[in-house]
């Protein structure tokens, strides 16, 4: 059976310290090392911004990566994490998500 289309994000979601605004714009790509980032988590905020260039389903994947920085922010894990560890912790939940919710 086909899958509906992947929907475009929500302006807002829930997070453990509180709501998180979800902004889609061209951003243009950040680059961080040898890969690009197509989102950035900005925690005065609260706002994770989305590159809009990218597909629906790559946006996809960028939220929830960004949602596992937020909520490491906000549960104060990432004080125990090298970056690295976080980026990899964020790339395996974000793949998992997307593969969880639109195969």
């Amino acid at each position: 059976m086909p899958r509906d289309p992947i929907p475009a994000l929500p302006s807002s979601m829930d997070a453990p310290g509180g709501r998180v605004r979800i902004v889609v714009k061209k951003t243009g790509t950040v680059k961080a090392g040898k890969t690009a980032a197509y989102g950035t988590w900005e925690k005065h905020t609260r706002t994770v911004e989305i590159e809009s260039g990218a597909s629906l389903r790559h946006q996809w994947w960028t939220l929830y990566h960004e949602l596992v920085h937020v909520a490491m922010e906000d549960s104060g894990v990432w004080n125990l994490l090298p970056d690295r560890h976080q980026e990899a912790i964020c790339d395996a939940i974000a793949t998992a998500r997307v593969r969880e919710r639109f195969g």
